[in-house]
């Protein structure tokens, strides 16, 4: 199955907020920076295990499993996300990047479902599915990571 150990790295797990240097209240954004680094950690470490079990030689059930996994730890880390409450200056950014992570679970569960017919070519489209879903959520993710940096740092 076309490397999908490759395409399960959505670009999240590569990218953290920085800690806030000055402006409103510094501790209130570092808890936040915290709230969210440790969300992303912990999505990154799923990601980076899941990411060894799909193989050239692994089976497609085996694979479907893996994915079942994943679309796990996607769920998980909205889930997170959506707990934490931003600071008021970065609440419609904060929303972007759950809704990044959102839309991209749903797009994981579509390529999901297109496993589970079974045939090489359902296989095939499924891979391509994710391999488009994570190039977008990435993109997404980094401009929410980005202006959410951007905002705590003023």
């Amino acid at each position: 199955m076309l490397k999908l150990s490759r395409i399960l790295l959505v670009a999240f797990a590569a990218v953290a907020l920085i800690a806030a240097g000055c402006g409103g209240d510094t501790e209130e954004k570092n808890d936040y920076v915290d709230q969210v680094n440790k969300a992303q950690t912990e999505f990154a470490d799923q990601v980076t295990k899941l990411s060894t079990a799909i193989t050239s030689t692994s089976s497609s059930s085996t694979d479907q499993k893996t994915i079942e996994s994943y679309q796990t730890a996607v769920d998980g880390v909205v889930k997170d996300l959506e707990g934490i409450t931003p600071p008021e200056d970065v609440k419609a950014e904060h929303q972007q990047l759950v809704d990044a992570m959102s839309t991209y679970g749903e797009s994981v569960g579509t390529a999901l479902e297109d496993l589970q017919g079974g045939s090489a070519q359902d296989r095939l489209k499924a891979a391509t599915e994710l391999q488009t879903a994570s190039s977008t959520a990435g993109t997404q993710i980094n401009q929410a990571i980005e202006a959410i940096n951007k905002k705590l740092q003023e």
